[in-house]
């Protein structure tokens, strides 16, 4: 990759939207304030272990970006995403934000 993505404040909501769908299958909900610029995600307790409690975090736009960054410079997104990036046209669907939402929310991909 040879161009650093920057992600505005519209394309980290457009992110956050497209990862609502993205990670309903590990997370109980998620919720957005544009205004103070987060998103909380609390993880489903289904497929924990008995007495673990789900993981609850609020992330701020700046942590889903530095995630985003770090997933396209280790070229972990999608093929389609990273030619996006080359040519500064940035789209995003459920698998992109939900693989950034797990890198902001555990530092890595834990899950799919």
């Amino acid at each position: 990759m040879s161009k650093t993505p920057k992600l505005t404040d519209a394309d980290v909501v457009n992110l956050i939207d497209c990862a609502g769908s993205g990670i309903a299958y590990w997370a109980a909900s998620g919720h957005v304030d544009e205004a103070a610029k987060t998103y909380r995600v609390i993880e489903s307790s289904v497929e924990l272990a008995e007495g673990d409690a789900p993981a609850d975090k609020t992330m701020t736009f700046d942590d889903l970006r530095k995630a985003f960054v770090a997933l396209a410079a280790a070229g972990t997104l999608p093929d389609w995403q990273m030619r996006e990036i080359e040519e500064d046209d940035l789209g995003f669907d459920a698998t992109v934000g939900d693989l950034v939402v797990q890198r902001a929310m555990f530092g890595e991909i834990v899950f799919g």
